[in-house]
C-alpha cells in the first residue's frame, strides 16, 4: 500500500494544493494504523482505557473534577473503518479529564499582566503571544477556577478554523476566551503528540464539519458536541511510534 503511495509522491506534491493533500494522506495513514508497524507485545488500548477510567474515578472521588455527563457508546454504523488489533474506537470525552472553554465574558484589559488569548492566537496551529491582550492576576485567578490551561493541554479553535488544535508548550500562566476550547487528558496514558495529530487529521476535520453550528459566517463548534468526537486509540507505545 505504501509503495503505491510513494510512487505517486512526485505527482501529488506537484499538483495544486499537493503539499497539503500529501500531509493529509500521511495523517490519515497514521490514524488508520498504517504508518508504523504494530507490536503484538504492546498492551492493547483496552488496558489504557481501563486505567484512564480508574484515573477519572479517582479525581472525581477527590473532588478535583466533576463527574461528566455519560456519553453514548459508539454504534457499529458510526465506525468509519476497521482498526488494527489492539486499537479501540473511543469518544474524545472517554479519554479526557476535562473539556471546557474559556470565559464567556470579556474581562477588563490592562497594559501589562497575564496574557489573555482568543482564537486568533492559536488559529495558525501554534501559540502566538505576539499580539495578545492582558488581564490582571486577580482576574486570571478567578478565570482559572473554571478553565486553567496548563503544559501539554490541547487548545482547540471553536470558531474560525474549526477544530484546529494547539499543544500548550509553555508553563507560564495565561487565560483564554470562549472562542477557544480546552482539552485536558492523562498524558501518562495518552501521548500528547498523537492526540494532536489525530485532532488535526482528515478523520476529525470531517467530524468538525458534521457538527458545526451557526450560519455561513459564524460557524462554531458547540462545547457540548466536542466530547462526542470519535477517535482511534492505539497502544501507548504505538502512539509514540
Amino acid at each position: 500500500k505504501l509503495d503505491t503511495f510513494f510512487d505517486n509522491f512526485g505527482l501529488l506534491a506537484d499538483a495544486p494544493n499537493g503539499v497539503q493533500k500529501l500531509r493529509e494522506m500521511i495523517l490519515q495513514l497514521a490514524v488508520q494504523g498504517k504508518l508504523v508497524p504494530q507490536n503484538p507485545k504492546d498492551d492493547p488500548a483496552s488496558v489504557l482505557l481501563e486505567k484512564i477510567k480508574a484515573e477519572k474515578e479517582r479525581l472525581i472521588k477527590e473532588g478535583k473534577i466533576k463527574k461528566p455527563e455519560p456519553l453514548s457508546p459508539i454504534k457499529s454504523d458510526e465506525i468509519p473503518y476497521t482498526l488494527p488489533f489492539g486499537w479501540e474506537w473511543v469518544r474524545l470525552g472517554d479519554i479526557s479529564i476535562q473539556i471546557t472553554d474559556g470565559t464567556h465574558f470579556t474581562p477588563q484589559y490592562i497594559d501589562k499582566g497575564i496574557p489573555f488569548l482568543s482564537v486568533k492566537n492559536i488559529s495558525q496551529g501554534a501559540l502566538d503571544f505576539s499580539d495578545t491582550k492582558f488581564i490582571s492576576e486577580e482576574a486570571h485567578n478567578e478565570l482559572i477556577k473554571r478553565c486553567k490551561p496548563e503544559f501539554e493541554d490541547i487548545l482547540i479553535c471553536r470558531i474560525g478554523t474549526l477544530g484546529k488544535p494547539v499543544l500548550v508548550n509553555v508553563s507560564s500562566p495565561f487565560s483564554i476566551f470562549v472562542s477557544v476550547g480546552l482539552i485536558k487528558y492523562p498524558t501518562k496514558y495518552v501521548y500528547p503528540k498523537f492526540l494532536l495529530t489525530t485532532l488535526n487529521s482528515p478523520l476529525l476535520i470531517q467530524q468538525y464539519d458534521q457538527i458545526k453550528a451557526g450560519g455561513s459566517h459564524t460557524n462554531k463548534l458547540n462545547l457540548r458536541d466536542i466530547p462526542f468526537l470519535k477517535i482511534p486509540i492505539p497502544p501507548l507505545n504505538e502512539q509514540k511510534r
